[in-house]
C-alpha cells in the first residue's frame, strides 16, 4: 500500500517513534536508494525468522548485526535466526505503508520524500498525521 492516496494515515505519536528511529539509522539520502531497499529486506526476513535464516550469506549475516545494532532485531544464542523488536516492526509497517519510491520528488524514482527530508517541526500538531503533514495540509 504505497501509493499516496492509499496510504495509512500515520497518528503523530506513531510518526514521530517511526522518525526517531530512522533518524538514529543515520542514514545519508545520496545515492541510490538501495539501502532502503536492503533494511526492508532484511526486516521482512525477520519478520518470517522461523522460515528464513540469515546465515544464508555474509551479507545478510552482516546486515542482521547491523539492524540488531540499531535496535531493529533481537535474537537469543545467534544472530542468524533473529527476529524483530518492536521499533523493527514499526519500521517495516511504516515501510510497508509509505513506500520506497512513491512520494519522491519531481520522477517518482530515487528517495522517498521522507528520506530526504523526514522532518515534523514546531509547526506539527497534535491531531496531525504523516500524510497530512508532509503535504502541509
Amino acid at each position: 500500500m504505497t501509493h499516496p492516496e492509499a496510504a495509512v494515515k500515520w497518528p503523530r505519536k506513531k510518526a514521530l517513534k517511526a522518525r526517531a528511529i530512522i533518524e538514529k539509522m543515520a542514514l545519508c539520502s545520496c545515492g541510490s536508494n538501495a539501502h532502503w531497499e536492503c533494511v526492508k529486506e532484511l526486516l521482512e526476513e525477520a519478520a518470517d525468522h522461523k522460515d528464513k535464516c540469515f546465515y544464508r550469506d555474509n551479507w545478510f549475516e552482516f546486515g542482521a548485526k547491523v539492524l540488531d545494532s540499531w535496535g531493529l532485531l533481537e535474537h537469543g544464542g545467534a544472530i542468524g535466526y533473529a527476529w524483530l523488536t518492536d521499533d523493527g516492526r514499526l519500521l517495516l509497517e511504516f515501510l510497508q505503508d509509505f513506500g520506497l519510491n512513491d512520494h519522491c520528488m519531481d520522477t517518482g524514482e530515487g528517495h522517498p520524500m521522507w528520506a530526504v527530508e523526514f522532518s515534523w517541526g514546531e509547526k506539527a500538531e497534535e491531531g496531525d498525521t504523516y500524510w497530512e503533514w508532509e503535504q502541509g495540509l
